[in-house]
């Protein structure tokens, strides 16, 4: 499935949270790009894309489906009990992850969709619903995978 900015927005719209919002749903994105020097939100979206791709390239990717009962942000590509990427798309903040399907060690990364940095977090246990607490403004993706 594509969500595509021409038939949404036109030339007015997208950026890296749509980007990533397509993507934790599942959906391909294509970006409608302007000839003339493009505004910063463009850029926004390039980056998103390039963001997305990288961690698709890590992920089992033909295994990760949408899941958003699995995340209380509604954003979340799983293979449950083996890998996570959740994505808390406002501002710093709680949210919370069902891994009740995977009773393992998660290895916890980061992502901070602004600065397009990755920052690791101490592993957690699966099997429960478990808290996470963005360690940066702005929004973030969460990537956790299975050490199993």
């Amino acid at each position: 499935m594509v969500n595509d900015t021409d038939h949404l927005w036109g030339h007015t719209g997208g950026d890296a949270v749509w980007v990533w919002k397509s993507f934790c749903r599942g959906l391909n994105v294509l970006f409608m790009e302007e000839l003339p020097p493009s505004p910063t939100w463009q850029d926004s979206a390039r980056e998103g894309m390039g963001h997305t791709r990288r961690y698709a390239e890590r992920m089992n990717l033909a295994a990760m489906v949408p899941r958003d009962d699995l995340a209380n942000t509604r954003y979340c590509l799983a293979n449950p009990g083996k890998e996570y990427l959740v994505l808390q798309p406002g501002n710093q903040g709680e949210f919370t992850v069902n891994l009740t399907d995977g009773p393992g060690t998660y290895a916890v990364e980061w992502f901070s969709l602004c600065k397009g940095t990755t920052m690791l977090g101490k592993p957690v246990t699966g099997g429960a619903v478990k808290a996470f607490t963005t360690p940066f403004g702005g929004p973030a993706a969460l990537y956790l995978k299975s050490s199993g």
